[in-house]
């Protein structure tokens, strides 16, 4: 049976890995399962798959058996309430003053509460430029120095197979 050189798919299917990694980083904000995942894994043939969400120590049953190698693991998150709330206090409504003051001047008692139920399209709006701008983020700071570090981990996997494989043999010269 040929070796797996994981290392080597990886590398020559970068930008593959990259493209799902950010469409997988997007979903994983929209995802309320907290403390699940997405897995970005890829085949011997350099087929980029997302898979998730996954529970807490989940893989797909093609990771588990060796037929693809989980390249990145991105977890669930959701947008900073304080960006949210910088949303509402720099935004005015229809009415000529902020959405914190109309809020503030409101019997509501959380904002939260209140946005939703007086504001839900605008809600949304400003959770997808939230999401859109810690995707761009991520996109920039991130998903490289993960590839990077999954090439470097699939290389020292191999190095442990290979050594574990050359043990193997010199028992049975033996």
């Amino acid at each position: 049976m040929a070796k797996v050189k994981w290392s080597e798919i990886i590398r020559d299917n970068w930008d593959a890995i990259k493209e799902k990694a950010v469409e997988a980083y997007k979903r994983a904000a929209y995802c309320d399962l907290s403390g699940w995942h997405y897995d970005i894994e890829i085949d011997q043939n350099g087929d980029v798959s997302a898979c998730g969400p996954l529970s807490q120590g989940s893989q797909s049953g093609e990771s588990w058996n060796g037929d693809s190698y989980v390249v990145i693991r991105i977890k669930t998150w959701q947008p900073e309430n304080d960006d949210y709330m910088g949303c509402m206090a720099n935004s005015d409504n229809n009415y000529g003053t902020s959405y914190i003051e109309e809020f503030e001047a409101s019997d509501y008692d959380y904002d939260w509460e209140f946005m939703g139920e007086k504001y839900p399209d605008k809600v949304k709006e400003w959770l997808d430029d939230i999401v859109d701008a810690e995707v761009e983020a991520y996109e920039r700071e991130t998903i490289d120095s993960l590839i990077e570090q999954a090439i470097k981990d699939a290389k020292m996997d191999e190095a442990e197979q290979e050594a574990r494989e050359e043990w193997e043999r010199s028992l049975r010269a033996e």
